[in-house]
């Protein structure tokens, strides 16, 4: 709510818990109904989006060594573990 609150969200996408709760505060901008939405160099989540906002994040990092390690990370989050090192 305070990316919206301080303009940052105007004339762009995103996705929030609270929007529905605070339609005025989101005027300017355009819900999605996703766990993240990207927007430029803007990252919004649903509270359960949590898991991949971070992935996004990573992403756009550049963390992940290749894709085979993004995935990892995928399968790690879905099971729940550590990923093998």
């Amino acid at each position: 709510m305070q990316l919206a609150r301080a303009g940052l969200l105007d004339g762009r996408q995103f996705t929030s818990s609270v929007a529905e709760d605070h339609p005025e505060a989101f005027a300017g901008a355009t819900f999605v109904d996703q766990n993240v939405v990207v927007d430029g160099h803007i990252v919004t989540a649903q509270a359960y989006g949590y898991v991949d906002m971070a992935l996004v994040l990573g992403r756009m990092l550049d963390v992940f060594e290749d894709e085979r390690d993004y995935q990892e990370t995928v399968q790690a989050f879905r099971e729940q573990r550590r990923p093998a090192v």
